[in-house]
């Protein structure tokens, strides 16, 4: 069995690294919580500064200086573990291949914020998009065989059509990106909290408790 996670939203929470930046980019002092209500509301940043009155031309600017400094690791260094993931991959591992498939631009501060966080030595291999291509093609390009008994755990309505692309099971989580409306509405074969409710469906009884 092999199962891919979805990594900023499911295993890594990053709302303090992009909130952060967006004020410091923009000046715009939107408060922590109503930044990520807005956000899980599938409202994206261009929209926000769009509303606050910015002119098409900055949003534009700063569309290309986030791109260009998200991944800073200074930036990355604000990221931490949701509460549980290590001991949950420890417990998914046991039965199961893990991978990590993101969408993130460097592979390699990726595998360095991995490491980091000390959870590198989970992952059979390491999946990054680098913003090329989609998250199933890449698992395709790599040779990557899967089956119906594997999983696709995200935070997002991307992270579950790649799942189904793939012809995998998917789990939502709901602690990232998008609520729990917003992410059923592409329809995961199931929905939980974080990656820890996702680990123990995994590994015990996850056909008896499908729900839609």
């Amino acid at each position: 069995m092999k199962v891919f996670f979805d990594l900023d939203g499911t295993l890594i929470d990053s709302r303090k690294r992009l909130h952060s930046l967006f004020v410091r980019l923009t000046g715009h002092e939107m408060e922590f919580a109503a930044y990520w209500e807005t956000k899980r509301n599938y409202r994206s940043n261009g929209w926000i500064l769009e509303q606050a009155g910015f002119s098409d031309d900055a949003v534009s600017q700063f569309q290309q200086s986030w791109m260009a400094q998200i991944e800073n690791w200074d930036n990355l260094l604000l990221d931490v573990l949701y509460p549980g993931v290590d001991e949950a991959l420890h417990e998914v591992g046991k039965c199961a291949e893990l991978y990590v498939l993101t969408a993130r631009q460097s592979p390699e501060l990726l595998c360095q914020q991995l490491e980091h966080l000390a959870i590198l030595k989970h992952f059979s291999q390491v999946l990054s998009t680098a913003q090329k291509t989609s998250k199933a093609d890449l698992v395709c390009q790599r040779g990557i065989r899967v089956s119906t008994e594997d999983f696709m755990v995200g935070d997002t309505g991307e992270d579950v059509l790649a799942g189904k692309q793939l012809l995998v099971q998917t789990i939502g989580v709901t602690c990232g990106f998008r609520n729990r409306k917003a992410l059923s509405d592409h329809g995961p074969d199931w929905l939980v909290e974080d990656a820890k409710a996702a680990a123990k469906l995994i590994t015990q009884s996850p056909r008896k408790t499908k729900t839609r």
